[in-house]
This record gives structure tokens, sequence and C-alpha cells, in this order.
């Protein structure tokens, strides 16, 4: 694997205006080993940044945490520590199963979220993470609970894991 496809990026971040910074978060943690994941921070100047993007892959990290870094592991000298305080945000992430059949049902999300206004992040097309600030609107929740069941997506709570239905917050 080469060096730019071991390292996810984010082309859009949400908050890019306030990032100044870009953290690596190894993600050799969470079963991807010698993978990266680009994240958009802003540098607070004592020692911790803020959280500027919606990430694809670690879990335990929303938009608006504050983190440290940790030791530099050779790679990388900014490497994605420990989280220092948790914003009030959570982040659902949405991942197509069946990259073929895909289309029709990402235009269908895309435009979902589109119209309800939540931040998003989309990774190709086939990786969604979204912004949750208090609730899912029930345009999203409805639209990722039948593509559930139809079997053409897979969700996950990023902030932990919980299994189930994307329940009204």
């Amino acid at each position: 694997m080469g060096q730019a496809a071991d390292i996810a990026i984010h082309e859009n971040p949400v908050w890019r205006d306030r990032a100044n910074h870009i953290l690596q978060a190894d993600l050799g943690g969470y079963g991807l080993a010698g993978r990266f994941e680009q994240l958009w921070a802003r540098d607070l100047r004592n020692g911790t940044y803020e959280l500027c993007c919606l990430p694809f892959f670690t879990y335990g990290f929303a938009l608006g945490d504050v983190v440290r870094l940790e030791p530099s592991k050779g790679r990388f000298a900014d490497v994605l520590g420990s989280l220092v305080s948790r914003s009030e945000r959570d982040l659902l992430r949405v991942a197509f199963r069946d990259r073929g059949a895909m289309q029709a049902q990402h235009e269908e999300l895309h435009a979902v979220l589109a119209a309800s206004g939540r931040p998003h992040e989309w990774h190709g097309g086939g990786l969604v993470s979204v912004d949750v600030d208090g609730t899912v609107p029930d345009a999203i929740r409805q639209t990722v609970n039948r593509l559930a069941v139809d079997g053409d997506v897979q969700w996950e709570w990023a902030r932990s894991i919980r299994p189930g239905e994307v329940a009204a917050r």
C-alpha cells in the first residue's frame, strides 16, 4: 500500500474555517494496521486541540472534542492521543455494503442529509459521518433505518458502538 492510500483524508472538514492544524490518528487499534486518518483540528495553544472534522474510522471522538497528542511513533509528529474533554455531540456513521449497487441509495441519503442541514462528511461515496448534536432528524433516522433493513447499509454510533435501530434522540 502506498503512502497516499494508507491515509484517509477529509476533503471538506465541516469546521475548515476554524482549523489550523492536522493530526494523524493511528488506526491500528481499530483493526486497520498501517493506516492513518488525517484529522483537522484547531490548536488551542495549551497543548490541546479541538477536532474540526467528523472522524471516519476512530471511535470515541466527535466534532468539537478537545484532545492531546501522543509521542510520535516515527512517521508523524502530531499523532492523536487522549480525549481531554468531550463536546456535547455524537457521531453517526453510515457505510454502504455493496459499492456496486449504492448509487441510488447514496443519492437518496445525500439528499436527506443536505435537506436536514446536519453537518456531514463523505469518505468516497460509500461512507458518511454525520454530526449529531442532540437529536437525529426524523428523515435521517427513517432513511438510515430503512436502508439498513433492506441490507444496503450498516450504521454505527462512533462515540460508542450501540447496536440496534437509529433511535430518536
